[in-house]
């Protein structure tokens, strides 16, 4: 996993480091201390290590449950962006935050998952990997919010995918299991994967992410980013060809009234000019 994750944050390196070389070379050293931290915890944490976790979760767990656990990111966002950013919602916020989730995990309740929960055979150092990447997928975000004041996209991914590809490589290495797997990789239907994943799925998927964070609240943006892990769920259902049970489809329709609530009532207040003219 840390060998594809390698190549994956390398290629999304290699689009991005022309731009930064010619255009953006006079921002590209971190203004503050600070800010170093907050790039290693995007890249390191956001990148590698939140992904590394997640896909031993994966291992122990399988996805369905896993990714249960990825529905609680919010609530880590919410009490960091509080924290460390200062945001503030309206009085519906919390309540209708709360809404979310609640039915994000009940859509995220298939019969696979619900069997394993109920027969016991889930494992708890699994579930104890996929609540550690949710927190740190969570903390990334509120991270990747602060940087965006003070630097542009492309500054964020050249730091981002560097850290990354430090740690990843750096895994890779380690593992004397993982050196053979560097062979397997050069092959042509396995560089055109790693071809897309760099290309679309990092640079350009974050690139635009980074834009929508910029203008929004981590804590609004975190409901968002939901749209990931539940499409997930819905492909896996409709690929097993179980389909969904009354409480999944109940959770969907909940889900959906809940975010527009949401994003109705909070994205007015996040866009519009404050007080200070802002």
């Amino acid at each position: 996993m840390s060998v594809v994750g390698f190549f994956e944050h390398l290629i999304a390196f290699a689009v991005i480091f022309p731009w930064v070389l010619f255009r953006r070379k006079d921002q590209i050293v971190p203004r503050e201390k600070k800010d170093w931290g907050l790039f290693v915890a995007i890249g390191v944490g956001g990148s590698a290590l939140g992904g590394a976790l997640f896909s031993i979760s994966v291992e122990k767990l399988g996805p369905q449950l896993s990714t249960l656990f990825t529905m609680l990111q919010p609530l880590f966002v919410l009490g960091f962006a509080q924290a460390f950013l200062r945001e503030r919602g309206s009085a519906l916020f919390v309540p209708c935050a709360l809404w979310v989730v609640a039915n994000s995990v009940l859509m995220s309740l298939s019969p696979e998952t619900t069997g394993a929960i109920e027969n016991g055979t889930f494992s708890w150092e699994g579930c104890a990997y996929a609540f550690a990447a949710t927190a740190i997928w969570g903390g990334s975000t509120v991270a990747g919010k602060a940087l965006t004041a003070r630097y542009n996209s492309t500054t964020m991914l050249f730091w981002r995918w560097i850290f990354a590809m430090i740690f990843l490589g750096t895994a890779a290495l380690i593992h004397a299991d993982s050196l053979g797997a560097w062979r397997d990789l050069f092959t042509t239907s396995r560089i055109l994967s790693l071809l897309y994943l760099g290309v679309f799925a990092q640079t350009a998927a974050y690139w635009i992410y980074y834009q929508g964070l910029r203008k929004l609240p981590a804590s609004l943006t975190t409901f968002l980013e939901l749209v990931y892990p539940l499409s997930g769920v819905m492909l896996a259902s409709l690929t097993s060809g179980e389909g969904f049970t009354f409480w999944q489809a109940f959770g969907a329709v909940n889900l959906v009234i809940a975010l527009t609530l949401l994003i109705a009532v909070e994205y007015p207040r996040a866009v519009s000019p404050r007080p200070d003219g802002h």
